[in-house]
């Protein structure tokens, strides 16, 4: 735990932390900009955060580049350490009277903490689980309603993670996880390749006629290995045959050309067909209706002629494509023209049963190729939809057991602090969203003390190691509610961190307990640090 806090900047030195709550107190007028908050910000840049210099620009900004020294306590053994505001992603490790022996990154330092404070949590980051309940004014993690997003901009699937790995479910879902990012991989890859034209992609109506052909290729191949030396003697079967399926070639092509070339026909007749109205053809108007507004014509006239120009481009650009198309098409029909009579003209050519059986064997593999593909394509899809079916139903299973756990236990507290009549919010978990409900008052007060609600409850049932409340979180609570509150941290007994003042208001025993947890006491004349820059000079206001 962390044991003790040191700056130079620091008006009062060196400030002691224990177990359980430890309590920064502010005066009984309820002074702002003393250092509570600050103090509390500077405890979570001990812990690693980053918050302190991103929101507390001020305190360098008077104060200089400067450093904090801190020391912690596992297991009876002492660590001490030390970060620079001039350089935060360094962590320098100390002797006990905090002299630099080493120094190691910010991510190695919060490693350190995660495997004193959470070694058997290996997939949750040790920052990301204590800066969420690090609620200190300034931070972006204090939406009442979005109790688990540490920031504003944080997606709510990322927060249903988070959660998911504080009650160690999270990895009996990460295998079903990676095995559907696997699938969704290899099917991404598949349906590249079909749209770089590298494979072919056909319909399920391609695929049975795939499946029909090579059944059909299978048996003529059998056929001719069974009876070769009746087809040696007679070559004009397999002619026949070949013939046979460069005819059936042949006719689909035409009919694909005769089907382009009608379009085409089409097309060519719009074109010479198209053409707008003219002044001459709309002069005769005037001769009837001479009042008639003549610049309105003439609007008449451009527009007809823009859109005739238009259309003629969007033709222009058609008929070129489909005469590409149906030069292509008249290509391969001579090409088909030339292979039937190569294939008449070896009649009585031995070879020709060779080429037969090439050509089968070469479309045969063809379609199988095809086939083969469209399978991997539809297995693929349906396996991805199998595993998101099964993660849903297994992550929703996990999440209704999380829920129940946090509810039961947050109805526990508000029947401690409130009684048994006031209504309990409740935590709603989706499988990639959630909802935090305040069924009662919903005021500043009562939904801050919702928030307080929620995090005593995941600081009690979780290894959550730390808890820091400011003491904003506080205000407009009711004063014999705030009482149990504060009784409820020490009983907890984890080391929790908190800000409050006007602390008689509480009652004599939670001014006792308060006072018993005190770290430190500051005013209006007894700051954190050892300058005041609440009122500057108008030249010195930035």
């Amino acid at each position: 735990m962390l044991i003790e806090l040191r700056s130079e900047k620091f008006l009062k030195g060196p400030i002691f932390f224990h177990e359980g709550l430890n309590v920064v107190i502010g005066d009984s007028n309820g002074t702002n900009s003393i250092g509570k908050s600050t103090l509390l910000m500077v405890v979570d840049f001990a812990f690693g955060g980053e918050s302190f210099l991103k929101h507390n620009t001020d305190v360098v900004a008077e104060l200089g580049h400067h450093s904090y020294s801190f020391r912690f306590d596992f297991d009876g053994k002492p660590y001490y350490f030390r970060r620079d505001t001039s350089l935060p992603e360094r962590v320098y490790i100390c002797d006990s009277d905090y002299n630099d022996k080493d120094s190691i990154s910010l991510a190695e330092f919060t490693g350190f903490l995660k495997e004193q404070y959470l070694p058997s949590k290996p997939g949750l980051s040790f920052r990301a689980f204590v800066s969420l309940f690090s609620r200190i004014w300034g931070k972006d993690n204090l939406n009442v309603a979005k109790p688990l997003h540490a920031a504003q901009a944080q997606s709510p699937a990322d927060a249903i993670d988070l959660v998911l790995k504080i009650f160690n479910l999270y990895s009996q879902l990460e295998e079903l996880t990676n095995l559907e990012n696997q699938k969704d991989g290899e099917l991404k890859v598949l349906n590249k390749a079909f749209a770089a034209k590298l494979l072919n992609k056909i319909s399920k109506r391609d695929y049975l006629s795939n499946e029909n052909k090579l059944e059909n290729i299978a048996l003529e191949l059998q056929d001719i290995r069974g009876n070769l030396e009746r087809y040696a003697l007679n070559i004009s079967e397999i002619t026949n045959r070949a013939v046979m399926d460069l005819k059936a070639s042949k006719d689909a092509i035409l009919a694909q050309k005769m089907r382009v070339d009608e379009k085409l026909l089409r097309v060519r007749k719009n074109l010479a067909n198209s053409s707008h109205l003219k002044s001459k053809n709309l002069a005769s108007l005037l001769d009837f209706f001479p009042d008639v507004n003549k610049k309105r014509i003439a609007d008449i006239e451009e527009f007809h002629s823009k859109v005739t120009k238009l259309l003629k481009k969007e033709l222009s650009s058609e008929e070129e494509e489909l005469s590409g198309q149906s030069l292509a098409l008249q290509r391969e029909i001579v090409e088909l023209d030339s292979a039937i009579q190569a294939k008449l003209t070896k009649l009585d050519n031995p070879s020709m049963i060779v080429d037969r059986i090439y050509d089968l064997s070469e479309r045969y593999q063809k379609h199988r190729t095809e086939n083969e593909y469209y399978l991997k394509q539809s297995n693929l899809a349906n396996e991805i939809r199998s595993l998101r079916a099964k993660l849903k139903e297994e992550k929703v299973t996990a999440l209704q057991t999380i829920e129940d756990k946090i509810n039961v236990r947050i109805r526990e507290i508000v029947t401690y602090i409130y009684g048994e009549a006031r209504q309990s919010p409740a935590l709603d978990l989706k499988d990639k969203n959630y909802s935090y409900h305040i069924f009662e008052d919903t005021g500043t007060g009562k939904a801050y003390s919702n928030l307080v609600v929620f995090d005593l409850a995941m600081f009690s049932i979780t290894e959550l190691p730390i808890l820091i409340h400011d003491s904003l979180l506080f205000k407009n609570i009711e004063n014999r509610a705030v009482a149990e509150i504060i009784h409820k941290y020490s009983d907890i007994g984890k080391q929790s961190f908190i800000a409050i003042d006007e602390i008689k208001k509480y009652g004599v025993d939670a001014e006792r307990e308060i006072l018993d947890s005190k770290v430190i006491e500051l005013s209006n004349t007894e700051l954190l640090y050892i300058k005041d820059w609440r009122k500057h000079k108008p030249s010195q206001e930035v």
